[in-house]
């Protein structure tokens, strides 16, 4: 496929939902995306957990030849919110994967295991977005296009552990942007500010 024809197809799916802001830098380059979604994690911060998962995969790729994606364990209730796994065997926290399901109901959920928005990918990926039909929400699904990638290629997860934001919440997008205010250079102002605040309301 035509480098031209990839990007287009990346940025349509982007338009539509905001899952890929990236472009294909080479035939054999692994795509790196970073989406700030339900399931944004971090330690000190949201981003934090991306040079994990990138030296995970370069673990990985050089064991098992297959692109990476972060997972965690997510209350099965809240499994409409997330993309679900299915594992099929794993050595500590990476996980080969089976199939992965976009916002299922609690009853079609395949684990409790929700992907993170943190993602290293084969190039493939491309590939299958351009032929990926809208999904849930009408919407164009990276989760989709890695479901069909599944099926053709070694998928893992990563199982990530630590602090985690869920930035497809109001109250988590507040928590994460209190917590990486306090994790910067202006922290003794931000807390000069917050001791300010009138809190008995």
């Amino acid at each position: 496929m035509r480098a031209s024809s990839a990007e287009a197809a990346a940025a349509k799916a982007a338009r539509l939902s905001s899952t890929v802001p990236a472009t294909r830098a080479g035939s054999g380059t692994p795509q790196c995306a970073v989406i700030g979604c339900p399931g944004h994690t971090g330690h000190s911060s949201p981003a934090a957990s991306s040079p994990r998962i990138s030296r995970e995969r370069e673990r990985t790729d050089g064991a098992h030849r297959g692109s990476i994606i972060a997972i965690t364990k997510v209350p099965r209730a809240e499994a409409g919110r997330y993309g679900i796994v299915r594992t099929r065997r794993g050595e500590g926290r990476v996980w080969e994967l089976a199939d992965v399901v976009e916002k299922p109901t609690v009853e079609e959920a395949p684990s409790d295991l929700g992907v993170l928005g943190r993602y290293v990918l084969s190039p493939r990926i491309f590939d299958q977005l351009e032929h990926t039909p809208q999904g849930a929400g009408g919407e164009i699904q990276l989760t989709d296009a890695i479901r069909a990638l599944v099926a053709e290629q070694p998928v893992f997860g990563y199982q990530f552990e630590g602090l985690r934001y869920d930035a497809g919440t109001r109250l988590g997008w507040l928590e994460a942007t209190v917590s990486m205010a306090l994790d910067s250079d202006l922290a003794d102002e931000f807390r000069t500010f917050l001791r300010g605040l009138d809190l008995r309301h």
